[in-house]
């Protein structure tokens, strides 16, 4: 685990030490409210994930819980404050506990940014509104991805849980005759985040007997679906 924790130590201070912007008094502290970094919080998603190759009739789908709890605190060179978050899955509520890995949060320049996999991502952005976009690999070196709100009020219902004062970040969607991705991210005020969802698949008519007439969803050839879906959470006063 330590040798994880001053990876990811390194990884921000690389990122944010390298950034030109001057770091910005945030007015309003509430807006990190819809990512609270309280120590032994937790949140509990059921993740779907389905890949499909058409042509040699696979269609996989694997169900599992991923828990996420909020660790600790680091205080690196620069005075930022990371938050160290680990990530667990199980396939089953009778089986333990295993490690997948963990991330790393931190609040930077009125934004929430994300280390995973030694890279970083621009999850959000505050002051809230529909009419910003921002760049969620601005401190990466991956292609610009711009990420926008489509929703500052919206509603998360899954079973039993229902909750509003939801976020809705549109990541990416794109849609042709052959191609189609859509990836979205919802954060309840006070949880955090709710739902994800990232779809990304191809019909292409030269791998079999597709009718590009019918919606690409129904006629995908190869491509992925993942979704993950808040079911508990426990948040500390």
């Amino acid at each position: 685990m330590k040798h994880h924790v001053f990876v990811i130590f390194c990884s921000f201070f690389i990122f944010f030490s390298c950034s030109k912007e001057a770091t910005l008094p945030v007015h309003d502290d509430s807006y990190f409210n819809y990512f609270p970094l309280i120590p032994g919080a937790e949140r509990i998603y059921q993740v779907t994930s389905i890949h499909i190759d058409a042509p040699t009739n696979i269609n996989d789908t694997a169900i599992y819980f991923l828990r996420e709890q909020v660790l600790d605190t680091i205080i690196d060179t620069l005075d930022y404050t990371i938050y160290l978050i680990s990530q667990e899955k199980r396939t089953s509520d009778t089986l333990p506990w295993q490690h997948v890995q963990h991330i790393a949060i931190r609040k930077h320049q009125r934004k929430i940014v994300k280390i995973e996999d030694n890279m970083a991502y621009t999850l959000l952005q505050f002051p809230a509104s529909t009419s910003i976009t921002w760049d969620g690999n601005e401190y990466n070196n991956k292609a610009p991805e711009m990420y926008s709100y489509s929703d500052l009020s919206a509603n998360y219902g899954h079973e039993n849980m229902i909750l509003d004062s939801v976020l809705v970040v549109k990541q990416s969607f794109f849609e042709s005759l052959y191609t189609y991705t859509f990836k979205e991210e919802q954060y309840a005020y006070g949880i955090g985040l709710c739902s994800k969802t990232d779809y990304v698949f191809e019909s292409q008519p030269t791998h079999a007997n597709i009718n590009i007439n019918m919606p690409i969803k129904e006629r995908i050839t190869y491509g992925y679906l993942h979704t993950y879906l808040l079911i508990s959470y426990s948040i500390p006063e």
